[in-house]
């Protein structure tokens, strides 16, 4: 597998979307020493090391199958490259069910689909996150033929011209599986990563992703494997001592995710100027 992420128990992950807290798609940002956090950064290096001359440019999330944590990952995993310098901009190309917009606390108003259909220029739909050097595109409103915008021209153009302003551009992209749109995508990029869930995604299911994904000659980084129940599994030995390592001043915390600077969930999201 390419990395491994913890399970967030049913009282915790209510506790992190009551807004006494950052929510889990920000976790990296907001609680730099939590499990969760340490899991995206091995996903990064996992990342970083997958070339042998430069590290992927331009990356592609996407699953076998809807509610497998795809943008969960897109955004820590991009937060987790920017902060290394590098600059990161997330696209959310998945126009069928976006969400990246929500997590920001942001409109889903104008933003990829618009540009896609020449409505509108590129850099009016590039936004800027209070996150330092993170930046992502929204989607725009739901298009009726996202798979063919997906494949035009204006596409590859923005692809290209992001690729020349940014170190990593990270695609939220629908599932594989029942859409063209990942795998036109694929062709476009450096690399695929595919987000199962741990222990519930059918190996038939992955290895059918895979198989789609080869057939357009797509370059697969590697399978993240999410909401992993470390309390079952020998990656919980890792993580016992990863707790153990920083428990003391995690016991100090009444939540061990809470804010220590906000009582509510921040705003991340505004336009660039």
């Amino acid at each position: 597998s390419f990395g491994m992420v913890p399970e967030v128990s049913y009282e915790r992950r209510k506790r992190l979307e009551s807004g006494a807290s950052y929510p889990v798609e920000l976790i990296t940002y907001g609680h730099p020493k939590s499990m969760l956090s340490e899991a995206y950064r091995n996903i990064r290096t996992s990342i970083l090391l997958s070339f042998s001359e430069r590290p992927p440019k331009r990356i592609v999330v996407t699953s076998p199958n809807p509610e497998e944590g795809k943008t969960t990952t897109v955004i820590n995993t991009a937060i987790a490259l920017s902060q290394t310098g590098a600059r990161v901009i997330v696209v959310d190309s998945d126009m069928r069910k976006p969400k990246i917009h929500k997590v920001f606390d942001e409109e889903n108003g104008i933003g990829l689909s618009n540009f896609l259909s020449g409505h509108t220029a590129l850099e009016s739909i590039i936004k800027k996150t209070e996150i330092p050097n993170l930046y992502y595109i929204p989607s725009g409103p739901i298009p009726p033929n996202p798979s063919e915008l997906i494949g035009s021209k204006p596409f590859k153009y923005m692809v290209e011209s992001l690729g020349e302003r940014f170190d990593h551009i990270v695609f939220d992209s629908p599932p594989v599986l029942g859409f063209a749109d990942s795998l036109i995508l694929s062709t476009f990029v450096d690399g695929v990563i595919l987000v199962v869930l741990g222990g519930k995604t059918p190996k038939e299911t992955l290895q059918r992703a895979k198989e789609v994904l080869q057939q357009v000659n797509a370059k697969i980084l590697g399978a993240v494997i999410n909401r992993v129940d470390i309390q079952r599994s020998d990656y919980g030995y890792y993580y016992y001592r990863y707790h153990h390592y920083y428990g003391r001043e995690r016991e100090k915390k009444e939540l061990p995710f809470a804010s220590p600077s906000s009582t509510s969930s921040p705003s991340l999201g505004k336009g660039e100027g």
